[in-house]
């Protein structure tokens, strides 16, 4: 009984840290995209953005929200690979819209939606 209360309170501190760095990330993220297109290819800041974001936000995840549990660097990466590449040809494909702000609001929003989707089946458990 006591055991699961614990393991309730780990739980409900992982879910708000785990929303936290969800939440900060896409917020700052289009803000840092900005800033890249303005010395980069938009393509070129994207990588950029996503290699050095995902690669921070896989090690807060594994270290700090998830401590007690285990982050499996395999599934991490097959769950944000196709967001990475769905991501990547949008950025590709909208080289013609001059206001990179949309973009990196669209991209929000892509990534966000195709992440949750595709992740929802990636940590599926069989």
């Amino acid at each position: 009984m006591i055991n699961k209360k614990i393991k309730k309170i780990i739980y409900s501190w992982s879910l708000f840290k785990y929303s936290l760095i969800g939440t900060l990330y896409t917020l700052i993220s289009p803000f840092i995209f900005v800033i890249l297109s303005n010395y980069f290819s938009r393509v070129y800041a994207l990588i950029i953005l996503y290699c050095f974001g995902y690669y921070l936000k896989y090690f807060i995840y594994k270290n700090w929200v998830f401590k007690y549990g285990k982050v499996n660097l395999k599934r991490f990466f097959i769950h944000l690979a196709p967001v990475f590449i769905i991501s990547l040809i949008f950025t590709h494909f909208t080289s013609f819209i001059n206001e990179v702000e949309y973009i990196a609001i669209a991209l929000v929003l892509i990534s966000g939606l195709s992440g949750y989707v595709w992740g929802k089946f990636v940590y599926k458990e069989f």
